[in-house]
């Protein structure tokens, strides 16, 4: 099984799917790399998909980087995780029949704060 996966239209560049049963079977998941998944050995069955995904950032090289990024989050922690559980395409319900098909998750809303 493998599929696209976009946070606002653009493919989510690192990140991960959880498929979670909705009644009974064994839960499974895949990792998102470049807006793609490939889960290699899924389940069949009826599954709830929470779709993750993570921040990349770059480490500040210089006193005034790291200074620019505090004032620029003015002093909050970000999330790890951007893409709300509550957005819209997130936590949806699929049927897997557990080989070789394609499922795409399209995700839409404002980032986690």
């Amino acid at each position: 099984m493998e599929g696209a996966v976009t946070y606002n239209g653009e493919p989510v560049a690192s990140g991960s799917l959880s498929f979670m049963p909705v009644a009974g079977g064994t839960p499974f998941g895949a990792k998102v790399v470049d807006g793609r998944y490939v889960a290699d050995k899924p389940s069949t069955g009826k599954f709830k998909v929470m779709v993750s995904g993570n921040r990349i950032t770059t480490v500040p090289k210089t006193r005034e980087e790291a200074d620019a990024l505090a004032r620029q989050n003015q002093g909050r922690s970000l999330p790890a995780n951007y893409i709300p559980e509550d957005a819209a395409g997130n936590a949806q319900e699929v049927n897997v029949s557990g080989g070789g098909e394609t499922l795409d998750f399209a995700i839409t809303g404002p980032p986690r704060e």
